[in-house]
């Protein structure tokens, strides 16, 4: 099954940061839970996340069989509480190897 890449930017507000508010990381800790089963259930994996914590960011490089699976993903309970506190975007990205292929097509 061909997979696609999918960028997820997640912010929060300094007074939603779960180091601090103790309601967030509730949120956060019933996600951290369950986040690998849910991604299992809906074909997703996740192939790297990085945090800049002074900027209250979060970047996550998913590969997902469709942009369907990662909106059923996005009904899941917990990960509507994480909508509560936290502003998402997801891009459709591709990989470094596929850019590379379309830039030595257009070089023919």
């Amino acid at each position: 099954m061909s997979m696609a890449t999918f960028l997820m930017i997640s912010r929060h507000t300094p007074q939603n940061c779960p180091l601090f508010n103790a309601e967030t990381r509730k949120v956060y800790a019933a996600w951290l839970a369950k986040w690998q089963e849910m991604a299992t259930k809906h074909g997703i994996k996740f192939v790297a996340a990085c945090s800049v914590h002074s900027e209250h960011l979060t970047v996550g490089i998913l590969e997902a069989p469709s942009l369907e699976a990662i909106q059923r993903y996005s009904m899941e309970p917990e990960i509507m509480a994480m909508n509560s506190v936290d502003t998402t975007e997801l891009k459709l990205a591709t990989s470094m190897d596929e850019g590379i292929k379309l830039l030595q097509q257009r070089a023919v």
